[in-house]
């Protein structure tokens, strides 16, 4: 009911504005969307990209769905605890937050969909030998980290792969994700059924990585950038391991100066509210008297 009642007062606004402007709306035909929707797939860069987030619908989204599913069956933990646990993944979309200035001008886009891959990899191949559940939250954190590093590159290629119909390519892009998500947490539930857990979650992980084989494949090993931030080819170890990049002096400062940055955070913010709290605790105080 929420989305109805949303959806009906964007539809308003957007005919109030057309009409103050002086436009009318376009007709979109089902057949009009058809031909778009078929333009969209004549572009070579369109369909990879619509074909890579449906892999990552499928192989992240589908496996990662059964993870609350075996905390509980391995650790008999309460769904409060899972839950916790799961937010780890939000966690890392922080630290991707903080991080991804300094990562793009080390990685490029393309690096990004490659290191993302091989986080996904250490993520699914790692979780399932967890002794302890204490590792889970840390471990969703990492695949966190990992699914924004591929999914917000593949963001900004969807706006760019038909520039005609930007809506219309978002909501393919959109429509391929979320198939992908259904076919994967069908397809790895029939998966744990027959194979286990531990298996299904390794091939998940062998799978993500050779998504990343198939990435450099098919840039030819362009796209990977030096410490210098110049494009090279580069070899497949290379491209997925760019040890000039975490050895360069550049990115040792940028990594000390953000380890700093976070270690004073909290000495700012006691300070803050040392200064803060005599203040406020007067005011409350002669309000209360008054």
């Amino acid at each position: 009911v929420a989305f109805l009642v949303v959806a009906i007062a964007l539809f308003r606004l957007d005919r109030r504005e057309r009409a103050a402007h002086g436009r009318s709306p376009r007709p979109h035909t089902p057949d009009n969307m058809v031909r778009t929707y078929l333009a969209i797939l004549r572009v070579p860069w369109a369909r990879t990209v619509l074909l890579v987030v449906l892999l990552e619908g499928a192989l992240f989204y589908g496996s990662f769905a059964y993870v609350g599913a075996w905390l509980k069956e391995t650790f008999d933990l309460s769904y409060l605890a899972i839950g916790a646990l799961l937010a780890g993944f939000g966690i890392g979309g922080l630290v991707y937050s903080f991080l991804v200035r300094h990562l793009l001008r080390r990685l490029g886009e393309a690096g990004f969909a490659t290191a993302a891959a091989l986080v996904f990899f250490a993520f699914f191949v790692s979780l399932p030998f967890a002794r302890a559940w204490q590792f889970a939250g840390p471990l969703c954190a990492l695949g966190g980290f990992g699914f924004y590093l591929l999914h917000n590159t593949l963001q900004t290629k969807a706006t760019e792969m038909y520039p005609r119909a930007r809506g219309t390519a978002i909501s393919a892009f959109a429509l391929c994700l979320f198939c992908g998500q259904a076919i994967g947490v069908a397809v790895f539930g029939r998966a744990i059924a027959w194979l286990g857990y531990t298996t299904s979650f390794v091939i998940t992980g062998v799978a993500l990585l050779a998504l990343a084989t198939g990435i450099w494949l098919l840039r030819k090993g362009r796209g990977a950038k030096g410490a210098d931030g110049r494009e090279r080819p580069a070899g497949l170890l290379q491209y997925l391991l760019p040890r000039d990049i975490y050895t360069h002096v550049s990115a040792r400062v940028d990594v000390g100066l953000y380890v700093l940055e976070r270690c004073l955070k909290p000495l700012w913010a006691g300070g803050a509210l040392l200064a803060i709290s005599p203040a406020t605790e007067r005011g409350v105080m002669d309000m209360l008297q008054a």
